[in-house]
Formats: structure tokens, sequence, C-alpha cells
């Protein structure tokens, strides 16, 4: 039961220690508790199973934390949680369809960005001078790269 005992808090402890190296930032709980139950473990191990099942378990716990963190860094499971997807497009706005002066309708309410409709095309849109709720008819007044800039008409 002592030695069941022991590995629990060791396995624990590993654990959050992953956790604090990989998904959480900075010095947090998870580093503190996982030093905690580690520290627990091993302090658990020199009373109840003697100083030689006590430095087995120092020596155990640093090889698997070792091994633990190197197969996070080289295997698969960072991989699987990474942001690799590339972006098919810069720009999902025809551009070229739409003119200063040209009118449109707003199709969500502008916060100060939001979409409209010009040209029978949705087109993403800034009003510089507050709010406009949907429905709300607009001119283009400045293209900005991919945004409409538009005014009340």
């Amino acid at each position: 039961m002592d030695l069941i005992l022991v590995i629990t808090f060791i396995v624990l402890g590993i654990i959050f220690f992953i956790l604090e190296i990989f998904f959480l930032p900075g010095v947090s709980i998870g580093g503190i508790v996982g030093t905690l139950f580690t520290g627990a473990g091993i302090w658990y191990a020199f009373v109840k199973l003697g100083t030689t099942a006590g430095w087995i378990v120092v020596a155990v716990s640093a090889v698997v934390l070792l091994f633990a963190i190197i197969y996070f860094i080289k295997g698969k499971p960072l991989d699987k949680m990474a942001l690799d997807k590339e972006l098919e497009q810069d720009n999902p706005y025809d551009m070229s369809k739409v003119a200063v002066g040209d009118s449109g309708c707003t199709i969500s309410r502008l916060a100060p960005m939001g979409k409209v409709l010009v040209k029978g095309e949705e087109y993403e849109a800034k009003y510089r001078n507050g709010f406009l709720d949907r429905g709300v008819d607009v001119v283009v007044v400045e293209i900005e790269g991919n945004v409409l800039v538009v005014e009340r008409n």
C-alpha cells in the first residue's frame, strides 16, 4: 500500500509538471502542485520505505520526468495541438467590383466593423462615426485594403 501511494504521488507530480511546462504559462499552480506531490511522494518513500528506497524513488522520478519531457518535445502530443494550417486566401473579397461612390446597405451592425452588401456582393466594412444598425443605406467613401470605409447615405 505504501508503494502504491508513493507511485500515485510521483505520477501526479509529473503530470502537473508536464501541465506547467507545456500548457500553463509562467510559474503557476501546476508547478507548485507538481512540486508538492513529488515532494510528498519522495518524503513518504524515505519515511515509510527507508533511505535506500527513498533514493531509488528520487532517481526513478527524475528519469521518468526527463523521459516525459522529451516525449512531449519530440513526440506527437504537441504536434496534434499546434496550429499549423495554412490560410489559402489572403483576401476573400473581389475588390475590383466595388469603387468609391458605390451605394449599399448594411447587413450586420457596424460597430464600427461589420458587413455591407454592395452591388450584390458582401464586404467587410468600417464606419468611423460610431455605430450603424442593420439595414441602413451607406455609400463607399474609401477602400482600405480589403475593407470598405462607408458613410451613411
